[in-house]
């Protein structure tokens, strides 16, 4: 005899959900790593920038600091973007009335 598996509202097993959150797990290292990367490229333009050199400190060391500080989702609405070869829509050009005046 075989269990009927407990689903969701919207359909999802339990294996669904851990397959899910597990994949979220593999993006949010993936976007931490970049963030890193991104933290260092600006240590690194910033002291070109500045025309300094950093004897004692590393460009990790700007990252450590940085990533202490807490962060929270941002609560904005997402941009739509269009590829470059795709023009803004535009508005409808207004209809011209048709009556002649003599």
């Amino acid at each position: 005899v075989q269990a009927a598996a407990i689903t969701t509202s919207s359909g999802q097993t339990q294996a669904d959900l851990d397959a899910y959150a597990a994949a979220l797990e593999q993006e949010r290292l993936k976007l931490e790593n970049y963030r890193a990367k991104l933290i260092d490229a600006a240590a690194v333009l910033q002291q070109a920038a500045t025309g300094t050199t950093a004897t004692g400190s590393s460009p990790n060391a700007s990252r450590a600091a940085v990533t202490n500080v807490p962060t929270k989702p941002q609560a904005t609405q997402p941009q739509v973007t269009r590829p470059a070869s795709q023009p803004a829509p535009q508005a409808a050009p207004r209809p011209q009335a048709n009556t002649k005046s003599s």
